[in-house]
């Protein structure tokens, strides 16, 4: 059996006699009478039914009720514990402002026509809905460090997209410098290291 360790990223091969699972593999027996208590609706899979299955992992069809950790789905502790912060904070606007409506259904995607990779700046929502458009690897992994981009799903296309990027704007001639550009760019994004796992996986 291999698992990874969260913390260090590194898989391991283990051969265990008796594996247990964990408690939250599966929803919760109550799930079902706090989704009719609450008017929001389940998968299924007996997991609350969220916004989108990517995009928007905390916010219920039901607007100003939001959900985290393994009412959603299995999740790890440090999944459940990003989620829940960002559930806690959605639908609280900043002193003096009112939520917005965001105009975009991506948080993240590449613009064809400028060859950009732009985002939502997530840590002005709710409050504000600024589009940042990002045309230099070192400023892509500087606003994943300061948490801009955040979310596993949306950490892990903006990882493609920075060595997409990195290919797109290295002026090399040559193969083999070409290369080793992009991979010192590549590099540089794995090294962002937002949460206890590596961008990048080995």
């Amino acid at each position: 059996m291999q698992v990874e360790n969260s913390e260090t990223s590194e898989v391991q091969v283990l051969h265990p006699d008796l594996v247990v699972l964990s408690v939250g593999m599966g929803p919760a027996g109550s799930m079902a009478d706090l989704a009719k208590k609450f008017g929001i609706r389940l998968e299924d899979t007996g997991f609350v039914k969220t916004v989108h299955d990517a995009l928007d992992t905390t916010a219920t069809l039901r607007p100003g009720i939001y959900v985290a950790g393994t009412a959603v789905a299995p999740k790890d502790i440090p999944d459940s514990v990003a989620l829940g912060w960002i559930g806690s904070h959605a639908g609280i606007p900043r002193r003096g402002q009112v939520a917005i409506g965001v105009s975009s259904p991506f948080t993240l995607w590449w613009d064809k026509k400028t060859g950009s990779i732009c985002y939502i700046d997530q840590t002005l929502l709710p409050g504000e809905e600024r589009i940042v458009a990002c045309r230099s690897v070192r400023k892509l992994a500087r606003a994943i460090r300061r948490l801009e981009i955040r979310g596993a799903p949306a950490l892990g296309v903006a990882g493609a997209f920075g060595v997409a990027l990195a290919a797109s704007v290295c002026r090399k001639k040559t193969l083999a410098p070409f290369l080793a550009t992009v991979a010192r760019d590549a590099e540089v994004l794995r090294a962002t290291r937002p949460t206890a796992v590596n961008l990048a996986g080995d």
